[in-house]
């Protein structure tokens, strides 16, 4: 597989990440083919519809969660004929509002892209949660950590 088609990819499984985190959500249907289908624990069809159910889980998770963020690794992109697979590791850190407790999700995004106008995009997305932790209270800020600058 092609360098550029390997960046392309690595590009739009991290784009994911950042538009979920940022509440972009025609930005994340923008990533799907309009045929495409997302698993989240059933199927949501068509790209309309994706865009639909990130908006509803989107509004959900906005109300009941702060500071969520994705991050993926250990990305695997295979070619299979015209179409590319990926499979990575997942983890998403968020704090619940009610109790300031602060929980990590981990688990696999399951993929496969398919090449529409030179652009790849997700045609099918399987998310497939393993386990969730408390990590505990969330801390609101960093104290600075006392470095004072040499003034001579």
């Amino acid at each position: 597989m092609s360098s550029t088609k390997t960046l392309e990819i690595q590009h739009a499984l991290s784009a994911y990440c950042h538009y979920v985190d940022n509440g972009l959500v025609s930005a994340i249907a923008d990533l799907f083919a309009e045929d495409a289908v997302l698993m989240p624990y059933y199927d949501v069809r068509g790209k309309q519809e994706i865009h639909r159910w990130y908006q509803f889980y989107l509004d959900k998770m906005k109300a009941s969660v702060k500071n969520l963020r994705h991050s993926i690794s250990t990305a695997l992109v295979e070619e299979e004929g015209t179409a590319v697979t990926s499979h990575c590791h997942l983890t998403a850190i968020f704090t619940i509002r009610d109790n300031n407790k602060t929980y990590q999700a981990q688990g696999s995004y399951i993929d496969k892209f398919i090449n529409h106008d030179s652009i790849w995009l997700f045609q099918t997305r399987r998310i497939e949660i393993n386990h969730i932790n408390c990590l505990g209270d969330a801390i609101g800020h960093m104290r600075p950590i006392g470095y004072e600058a040499d003034t001579h």
